[in-house]
């Protein structure tokens, strides 16, 4: 997981790339821990996550897709931006039952004026603000007022006469903005939601077109940096003056506030009541809005919780806990699988392999093909390669390149690890302004009465038993410690105990540990917990937990139990690295239909644009989605994957089915690969042999 320095963030699901969503790979909203510290943002999107995520078979060898110590400097510098990756990922979504903008006149002294609003999302999707107080006074004065951004999608199928009803996604990091994340994060939902409901999403103060403000000088500094006293402070302070608010304003960027915007657009909005739905650090606003007004809620949906009864230290500590805990799931889950076991047969060791290289040699380098097909020198450090490990803990489709990164190191080709860096992210992340802002002033990060005591908060990991290249993680919200507006002191809020509420859980959760949830599910009679085996960091776009959702949101029908389990898994199927150099016709053209589909950079592309990437050996693959959909078309200019088979040719691939078409010319011949389902077909010639072969 990314670290960001002093905010851990909690993730939320990323969003999708490009294509709509098509299954289990689709966009994840953003992450919850800080980058620098661990994000906890939205989950990423279930929409086409291009590569691994969302198959139900595909070109597999057996024909049939399956399911230690360290520099304590180079440790924080990485969990910094493990935590601040994350802070891009947390969401929130709330449900609302509603009438036309404006069609209720604001509250008094908060929802001002209503007016439509530009947001770069196309039709039918319409954006709007609302006008509220900066900041909220014990007296309900507001010194000074600014606008909330929010955007509306109206319900596809609406019966005839019935009332209008709507969804908020409220989302997470905290810093992401809830309105682009919207588009993805509505078609992650089950689509009985988007048919009844109209779905609304809003840029919480600090971020998007509400109230934004970024130090990127003071972030880059203390991204790259050990977290340390003097870090911390220097960041915290760098930062304030850098985004030039005064210091006894900042409080204004609490989760309190925010769940306060959020009753300001339900009044804006003309509705009495609503149902929210919290992914990652979006949970937390969620909860907040529950026990602020409960009278204004028909439901609460918790997806990947955050324990607001624990302290920031204890939070974090766990946090730490739980991505040694996924990676442990991870590779017992490579174990199991037939695919991935043949392919790394000792998955632990070759991690322990990489970490004694990296300890030994200090760097790893090697020369990666760029997308422009020039060779560049890239390295990894030892902090590199943990920021690498605790990034792809996320979701069962980044634990797959991590491990395809592994098998191919196993074997020699280090530079599958060295892709990994570039795309996943290394040690250093820039830290965000609304990631500290937030949780600074949800938070007192000191454990005692002395609020700068950084002894003692970095004591309460050491004491917990975390291991020296974990702490960076538990100490990603250092910059607390000396941020203006640290609350004086802390005692678990206030809770909404007679909401409906229905808690989405995953036991492969690295950020929020399903132990968070299952402690909330104990104080809540009125809850259940859903909780999926292995998965992810966010439930949004699963099918089990999203139809128990729809039938929570659309029909009022809780599961009866205290608590439901849907089957998931730890990793998704395993793709296998190109095999070089290629001894048949069979391996050189499945190396290439395998890189196409799992290479880092295609498994990470949100298919907004053409992606070009460099091949292993020599050339570039070159892939389009422009018509629409997951189908990807695909163009190859001297395309190595394999050392001794160099290909031309085009085709197409779709990254949500696997399905593809591809003709590859080499001065060894032509053949073309037509792949349907789990079935493949491969004819042509090569090396002067006619090629017919099935499998």
């Amino acid at each position: 997981m990314t670290s960001v320095p002093g905010v851990p963030e909690w993730p939320q699901p990323p969003p999708p790339p490009g294509p709509a969503p098509a299954g289990p790979g689709a966009p994840r909203p953003g992450a919850l821990a800080p980058p620098p510290p661990p994000p906890h943002g939205p989950p990423r999107p279930p929409t086409p996550t291009f590569g691994v995520h969302g198959v139900a078979g595909g070109p597999f060898p057996d024909g049939r897709p399956t399911q230690p110590s360290g520099d304590e400097d180079h440790e924080t510098r990485r969990v910094l931006a493990v935590v601040l990756a994350a802070s891009l990922v947390l969401g929130i979504v709330a449900v609302i039952a509603l009438g036309l903008p404006g069609s209720v006149g604001p509250r008094p002294g908060d929802a001002g004026a209503t007016g439509s609003a530009p947001c770069g999302l196309e039709a039918p999707w319409r954006c709007a603000t609302v006008e509220v107080p900066a900041q909220r006074t014990p007296a309900g004065v507001p010194a000074s007022r600014l606008d909330v951004l929010y955007a509306v999608l109206p319900a596809s199928s609406r019966p005839a006469g019935a009332p209008r009803r709507v969804l908020v996604l409220v989302d997470g990091g905290p810093g992401s903005s809830g309105v682009e994340d919207g588009p993805w994060m509505a078609q992650a939902l089950d689509p009985r939601i988007p048919r009844a409901f109209d779905v609304v999403a809003f840029d919480a103060r600090g971020t998007g077109g509400t109230d934004a403000h970024e130090c990127p000088r003071a972030g880059n500094r203390f991204g790259t940096a050990p977290i340390t006293a003097e870090t911390a402070r220097a960041f915290a302070t760098d930062c304030v003056a850098e985004v030039g608010l005064p210091p006894d304003t900042l409080a204004r960027f609490s989760s309190r506030e925010i769940a306060e915007d959020l009753d300001a657009i339900r009044a804006a909005l003309g509705v009495e009541r609503i149902t929210v739905y919290g992914s990652s650090y979006g949970t937390v606003i969620a909860q907040a809005y529950a026990a602020a007004h409960p009278d204004r809620l028909d439901g609460l949906v918790l997806d990947a919780p955050i324990d607001r009864s624990m302290t920031a230290t204890d939070l974090w500590v766990r946090a730490a806990e739980g991505f040694g805990t996924a990676l442990r799931m991870t590779l017992d889950a490579c174990s199991d699988d037939p695919d991935c076991s043949e392919a790394l047969p000792d998955p632990s060791r070759a991690v322990d392999r990489v970490y004694q290289q990296l300890e030994t040699q200090g760097r790893m380098s090697e020369t990666i093909i760029g997308p422009d097909g020039a060779g560049h020198r890239r390295s990894m450090t030892r902090a590199d390669f943990e920021g690498v490990v605790e990034s792809t803990m996320y979701d069962e489709t980044s634990r797959v390149l991590l491990l395809r990164a592994l098998q191919a190191a196993d074997h020699g080709d280090r530079r599958q690890l060295l892709r990994l860096v570039d795309v996943e992210g290394g040690a250093g992340h820039a830290a965000s302004f609304s990631y500290f802002a937030t949780w600074c002033a949800d938070v007192r990060a000191s454990p005692t009465a002395d609020e700068e005591d950084f002894a003692a908060f970095t004591g309460v990991a050491v004491a917990a038993g975390v291991p020296v290249d974990a702490r960076g993680m538990a100490w990603a919200l250092a910059p607390c410690l000396y941020w203006p507006g640290q609350p004086a002191s802390w005692s678990p809020p206030a809770e909404a105990t007679t909401v409906p509420t229905l808690i989405l859980s995953a036991t492969g959760d690295p950020i929020t540990p399903v132990g968070e949830a299952r402690a909330i599910l104990a104080r809540h009679p009125e809850a259940r917990l859903v909780e999926t085996q292995g998965g992810a960091h966010g439930s949004l776009g699963e099918d089990c937990p999203g139809s128990r959702v729809a039938d929570f949101v659309v029909d009022g029908r809780l599961p009866v139990g205290p608590t439901s389990v849907c089957a998931g898994n730890v990793i998704d199927s395993y793709i296998p690295v190109a095999p070089s150099p290629a001894i048949s016709a069979e391996d050189a053209a499945l190396g290439v239909f395998w890189e196409l589909i799992g290479a880092p950079e295609v498994a990470e592309w949100d298919g907004d644009r053409p992606l070009s990437l460099g091949c292993a050996d020599a050339g570039t693959a070159r892939l389009d989605t422009s018509g629409g959909g997951s189908r990807a078309d695909v163009t190859l200019d001297g395309c190595a994957w394999a050392s001794n088979a160099t290909f031309g040719g085009s085709g197409w691939i779709d990254l949500s089915t696997w399905d593809g078409d591809l003709r590859l010319d080499s001065s060894r011949g032509s053949l073309h690969m037509i792949v349907r389902g789990d079935r493949w077909t491969l004819t042509g010639t090569w090396d002067d042999k006619a090629i017919d072969e099935r499998g």
